[in-house]
């Protein structure tokens, strides 16, 4: 089982390729203590032994962000490392400070985002900084560098490959579609997250949202229709739901299946009546 808790969807950054979209508009809301011991619970009865921390910008509420290492530990969750994109360590003695912090509350490993998409809103010299940092204290750090031809085309890099793939026709994307059939990686618990509501997050799949205890007992009891349309009949199956409600495809088609299935759920959850859809997180994908 591969986890990653997103404690918040709030970022000083709001890049380009984000699969979460998260940007510095969202709320400013922080995963709260009952609910990091409510997924932690949940987690540790599913088998999960070790986690990693995302978000958002997890360092965003350092104290929070302790806790939740904290609550992990307590659970006997490893927290294997923590996502930041550095724009906290501008002061080498509070650099120091949270990295000790870090350490004793039980991580000892940072993932530092440094890349050209990050570097628009954070100065490339604070994670080049924070590496350094790390490197002179003996904090175990990576560098993440994304790159175009490996990224998940959902949230705000749906614009992305809009702007550099072009566009099949629709009838060739609901082939490709029928080829592909069900969407059973929807409930994969390899590389899934859980975001600061305790909700499930299939892996690629965002703005789709489920209660992390029915994913875990496999158990949707029927009551999310666009979640079951794609898991039992993929894309076709979400295109015929849709359609019954008033939903016209773009008859320019789209430049994927998961392209034309995004945009798809985007104007169900404008409609209402869909839990399973998160209205905020297609706002700020395309805002």
């Amino acid at each position: 089982m591969n986890c990653g808790v997103m404690p918040n969807y709030r970022c000083t950054a709001a890049c380009k390729h984000c699969l979460y979209a998260c940007d510095p508009h969202w709320e400013d809301e922080y995963m709260t203590e009952d609910t990091m011991r409510e997924v932690c619970e949940t987690l540790k009865k599913a088998g999960c032994r070790s986690v990693h921390i995302g978000g958002g910008e997890p360092f965003i509420n350092f104290g929070g962000l302790c806790k939740l290492v904290k609550m992990c530990r307590k659970h006997g969750i490893h927290v294997d490392y923590v996502e930041t994109n550095a724009y906290w360590a501008d002061e080498e003695e509070r650099t120091v400070r949270y990295l000790n912090e870090l350490r004793r509350a039980g991580v000892d490993a940072l993932c530092i985002s440094h890349d050209a998409y990050h570097a628009e809103f954070v100065p490339p010299e604070l994670p080049k900084g924070l590496a350094q940092t790390c490197r002179r204290v003996g904090y175990g750090y990576f560098l993440w560098e994304t790159q175009l031809d490996r990224l998940r085309f959902n949230g705000r890099a749906v614009l992305l490959e809009a702007d550099h793939v072009q566009k099949k026709p629709l009838a060739d994307i609901q082939r490709e579609a029928l080829r592909r059939g069900a969407c059973k990686h929807l409930t994969s618990t390899n590389h899934f997250h859980v975001d600061l509501y305790g909700r499930y997050i299939p892996p690629g799949c965002t703005g789709i949202v489920l209660p992390l205890e029915k994913i875990i007992s496999s158990n949707s009891n029927g009551i999310y229709p666009a979640f079951d349309a794609l898991y039992n009949g993929g894309l076709s199956a979400l295109l015929a739901l849709a359609r019954e409600r008033g939903f016209e495809p773009d008859p320019a088609g789209y430049p994927s299946v998961c392209a034309c299935c995004f945009h798809t759920r985007k104007w169900l959850s404008e409609t209402g009546g869909f839990a399973e859809l998160d209205r905020e997180h297609y706002i700020h994908a395309v805002m």
